[in-house]
């Protein structure tokens, strides 16, 4: 007997009043927080399985510095993504599809000529990386070409499709491109090494491109007559400088750390730096199951003229409560952890710099939310204490972390002097990196104790 439609109904009815009790954002963070541990298991066992046992420990800390360098050239599309994700979430509220449609085309095209520049300025500047990075494989180069030019289409797929509310594709996207990863790196990385690593990156990215690259050609039909969005120029511009802002400090941040390790220290810290990592980016896995549906539902409520307030302080807490457990967890268990398997036991003198790393992402998860708030409700006052903080954080780290090369430049005293107070190792870094996000967290709570009233910058038309 065939089933009727009306028990399919019966058999939806909970789910909908869950989703109705839950709210958008909790009821899709919640699908992605399930998906995305599909996509954290490939990570876990790849960065912590795969890769230690199969990569040496003076390839192994070149990993990071490699991916993080990545991000940092691919920030202009991504400040074009993060606007452009802003403008179309307005557009969709007033149903200006033809402006939408605009948008895109023009994007394309963008980021069209912005990928062949990266690809010349990367081929010109390699030399620069290579050696402070100790790699000596070409190949690396046109690879790490490869995965800048779509590290910089992905962000812009992704961006768009949030701000069009593209939010299953997102959960699908999420789960099929790991499992891409995980196929490529087990056939090729340990006959490739670090070429393997990077082609199984390529492959996360490459299926997230075509998922959601298919989701937006519905807006480049003949049906869908484009219009003219010159009036919104002015306003979008006001808009990029201060996201170019936020997300070039944000992005040199994440790439000087690993890459001053790297370069200063020993091979061998490196590589422990990158083992006590992959365990202490552990509360990042809390950030992807959130933050692609945090700004577009904020801008939503935004541009409508409605409190955000309950949904950010929600974001936060949320954030909070899983890094500081997991911090915790390591702070007691670290060492345990290091000891299960032999390709880790070599790095247990790293285990007590987990718990702090951890802190370290837990603090940049909580940020993000917050910036994530402000830029979608159109308010930087935060750049006020983010763009002097990081500035001084990497300036002093970089040169702190190179005081021996300064010996004869700088006056023998002054040399002398710094060289006494402190041990420029590894520790010294980890904390250096915690000191500042503790500094940038003092600014988020004095963000939230202002209480500022939430309303749009120009009335929805």
């Amino acid at each position: 007997m065939p089933w009727p439609p009306k028990n399919i109904e019966a058999l939806l009815h909970p789910i909908r009043r869950l989703k109705h009790r839950l709210g958008p954002l909790w009821w899709y963070s919640s699908l992605m927080f399930a998906v995305s541990r599909v996509g954290d298991v490939v990570g876990l066992y790849i960065g912590m399985f795969l890769v230690p046992a199969v990569l040496a420990p003076e390839k192994l800390g070149a990993v990071l510095p490699l991916v993080k360098f990545g991000l940092l050239v691919a920030v202009p599309l991504g400040v074009v993504a993060r606007t452009a994700m802003k403008f179309i979430s307005t557009l969709l509220v007033k149903e200006e599809h033809g402006k939408i449609k605009a948008i895109l085309r023009d994007l394309a095209v963008l980021s069209c000529g912005v990928s062949v520049l990266i690809v010349l300025l990367m081929w010109l500047g390699w030399g620069f990386v290579e050696r402070r990075l100790k790699v000596d494989d070409d190949r690396i180069l046109w690879l790490l070409v490869a995965t800048v030019v779509l590290t910089c289409w992905s962000p812009l797929a992704q961006s768009v499709s949030q701000g069009l509310k593209h939010f299953y594709r997102l959960i699908l996207a999420r789960m099929l491109g790991p499992i891409g990863r995980l196929v490529v790196a087990v056939l090729l990385l340990q006959q490739l090494q670090i070429v393997g690593y990077l082609l199984a990156n390529l492959a996360v990215m490459g299926v997230t491109l075509l998922l959601l690259g298919e989701g937006l050609t519905r807006y480049f039909r003949r049906d869908v007559p484009t219009s003219d969005y010159r009036d919104l120029l002015p306003e979008m511009m006001r808009y990029a400088v201060p996201i170019g802002l936020m997300t070039f400090m944000i992005s040199l941040q994440l790439t000087v750390e690993p890459w001053v390790v790297r370069h200063r220290l020993p091979a061998l810290d490196s590589a422990g730096f990158y083992v006590a990592a992959m365990f202490g980016n552990i509360p990042l896995w809390v950030a992807p199951a959130m933050t692609p549906f945090l700004f577009p539902l904020v801008s939503e409520r935004f541009e409508r003229g409605e409190s955000t307030r309950r949904l950010h302080l929600q974001a936060m807490l949320f954030a909070g409560i899983i890094g500081a457990a997991i911090s915790v967890g390591l702070l007691l268990f670290g060492d345990r952890l290091l000891s299960l398997r032999d390709a880790w036991a070599q790095y247990r003198e790293y285990a007590p710099y987990m718990w702090r790393i951890a802190c370290v992402t837990t603090l940049d998860v909580l940020f993000s939310c917050h910036m994530i708030h402000e830029s979608a409700c159109r308010k930087f006052t935060f750049l006020r204490y983010l763009l002097p903080l990081i500035l001084g954080e990497v300036a002093l780290l970089y040169i702190l972390m190179g005081w021996g090369a300064l010996e004869g430049i700088v006056p023998s005293n002054a040399w002398q002097f710094v060289n006494s107070l402190f041990s420029l190792n590894l520790e010294f870094v980890i904390n250096f990196m915690l000191g500042a996000r503790l500094l940038m967290a003092v600014g988020v709570v004095l963000d939230l104790m202002r209480g500022r009233p939430t309303k749009p910058s120009f009335a929805s038309a």
